[in-house]
């Protein structure tokens, strides 16, 4: 049995808890223009020739919209993949993945209306399973999450049924990973969260949702001590409709803003004292139509944005006043694409999307200029059966 392959995506399933094709169907609100399809119940998840990740691999995982969560090991220097043998568990509905920057823990919400919650997992280090600790349950479904030394921020899914404008904050324990709500730090948002990103310093977070007209960003303040945040006012409009997404530069001096109803991004500069947010010249800058996902590569020197309107992966160059530059746009590899999640690797080489038909498309990221170079074989075989709705990378290699 093979356990190293070249390019193509095999994965374990690891599921959270019941039985992984217990998903139910999400509406779609407007930030999203194609709903995913519906998990059925007798759906299950694939366990597709695990091995063992080589040692210097970087740890990748994607969650699907079933309650799946998949892994493999990237070799950095030829992109050779190895799917993860990881412990199996139950599983309910959407998934969102975040990743502690000492990549020793990989966290996780499931949006399961009968019993929403926020997991943690230890990292193994040598072969990239994961063990669990309690899930923490919640009012409300969670959606995306973010970790900053010991607590982690979650706020509720913009796509589930009961949607909610909420930000909850957890405590960490150092020791183990182990996730415990704060009661009294559950903050009341302006309006239902479409995004949230958090600058380098962790001192200010950043939330999207719609307002009327047009998208809101609030910056909210962070306690490093107590983890309790604060939402400052006023909002910033964030220049276009339906803000989808947002991602903060690696230096911290750039908010960037994904519009999926404009078609177009919107960059603001930071003041690192007060988290005022400022448009730069230029903003909004247009991008592809239907634009569905979007990240920073670990440089900060390219945003990428892949959209459905045109099934492209597009680079644009962020330069030190904020503009952006478009580049050379590539093909996902198949039309409606619809895609739902980008990820850089840590070495900043390789970019994969989530697409439609449970695949993934590669690429290689050219580190001087940006540019991209599908992947042989691309776009590959995801989850078998669901749509990818979140993809991390662990920093850290395999030891």
């Amino acid at each position: 049995m093979k356990t190293k392959l070249l390019y193509p995506l095999m994965f374990l399933c690891l599921v959270f808890y019941t039985s992984c094709g217990g998903g139910t169907s999400t509406p779609s609100p407007s930030p999203s223009p194609t709903p995913t399809p519906t998990p059925t119940p007798s759906s299950t998840c694939s366990n597709l020739s695990p091995g063992t990740p080589p040692a210097g691999s970087e740890l990748f995982y994607l969650g699907d919209n079933a309650g799946c969560i998949y892994g493999y090991g990237l070799d950095p220097t030829s992109g050779n993949l190895t799917p993860i043998a990881i412990n199996s568990m139950s599983a309910k509905a959407n998934v969102r993945l975040a990743a502690d920057s000492g990549g020793q823990v990989l966290y996780s919400s499931d949006a399961a209306l009968n019993v929403p919650n926020v997991s943690s997992w230890i990292v193994n280090k040598h072969t990239g399973t994961l063990t669990s600790n309690p899930a923490v349950q919640l009012s409300a479904p969670p959606g995306k999450l973010v970790p900053f030394s010991t607590y982690l921020y979650a706020i509720a899914d913009p796509y589930a049924n009961a949607k909610v404008a909420t930000m909850w904050v957890f405590k960490i324990n150092p020791l183990n990973g182990a996730l415990s709500l704060l009661s009294d730090h559950t903050t009341q948002l302006p309006g239902v969260p479409f995004g949230m990103a958090i600058d380098p310093t962790g001192s200010f977070l950043f939330v999207l949702w719609d307002g009327v007209p047009g998208g809101k960003i609030s910056t909210l303040s962070r306690n490093p001590t107590t983890g309790q945040v604060t939402v400052l006012s006023p909002p910033v409009d964030t220049g276009g409709l339906a803000p989808a997404a947002v991602a903060v530069t690696a230096d911290g001096n750039f908010v960037v803003v994904l519009h999926q109803k404009s078609n177009n991004l919107a960059v603001f500069s930071l003041d690192h004292s007060t988290g005022a947010l400022t448009a730069v010249p230029g903003s909004p800058f247009a991008s592809g139509p239907q634009p569905g996902a979007m990240t920073i590569d670990p440089s900060g020197k390219f945003v990428l944005v892949a959209d459905s309107g045109n099934d492209n992966l597009t680079p644009y160059a962020i330069d030190s006043a904020g503009s952006l530059t478009a580049g050379t746009p590539v093909f996902l590899g198949e039309a409606n694409s619809q895609p739902s999640a980008i990820a850089v690797d840590p070495a900043g080489k390789f970019v994969f999307v989530g697409i439609f038909n449970q695949k993934v498309a590669g690429f290689t990221l050219d580190p001087s200029t940006g540019s991209l170079t599908p992947m042989p074989g691309s776009p590959f075989s995801g989850s078998p059966q669901f749509v990818t709705n979140d993809m991390v990378f662990v920093p850290g290699v395999t030891q």
